[in-house]
């Protein structure tokens, strides 16, 4: 046999080294584990990312929902002081315009918020509304006062001019 044809018997028989073989699996394995590393990391932090959104978002709509309750509450309480004239519900309402202030306290946690600058300026467009509601409210719940012949009401009430109507 000549040394060519011994160098290539040889090279069949030995194939790939069992140590190469290891060192190829090593590698892939790392590259593999670093792979999952990298994609659990990158998934915690999206989560931690979406949970915050997902809190701050909750957040911002429980004071849109806290403005609508607190803005609801107000109209009932003249509906309720029109229809009985209890001023128990004069005073109701009053301490929440002015002691409770619910609707202030839902703006104010919006204004703090930058990403909802565009749900605050609806929501300040909202609260004017309600603070001209307000001035109706005061006109029908002085009519009220001035029909039933009640000389202890709030000076709010009291300021409210009525028309010769």
């Amino acid at each position: 046999m000549a040394p060519k044809e011994q160098k290539e018997q040889k090279k069949q028989r030995d194939g790939v080294s069992l140590r190469s073989f290891y060192v190829l699996v090593i590698v892939c394995a790392l590259i593999v584990t670093g792979l999952v590393f990298y994609t659990t990391y990158d998934l915690v932090s999206t989560f931690r990312t979406v949970t915050q959104a997902t809190n701050e978002h909750i957040e911002l709509e429980n004071a849109a929902h806290e403005l609508m309750d607190a803005s609801d509450y107000l109209t009932e309480r003249v509906q309720r002081f029109t229809v009985n004239g209890d001023l128990r519900f004069v005073d109701e309402y009053f301490t929440e315009a002015f002691e409770t202030n619910r609707r202030e306290d839902a703006i104010r946690k919006m204004k703090d918020d930058p990403k909802a600058a565009a749900a605050f300026t609806q929501l300040q467009k909202a609260m004017e509304d309600s603070l001209a509601l307000m001035e109706r409210e005061y006109y029908a719940m002085r009519l009220v006062i001035e029909a039933k012949g009640y000389t202890d009401c709030p000076e709010q009430l009291q300021s409210v001019v009525l028309t010769a109507e």
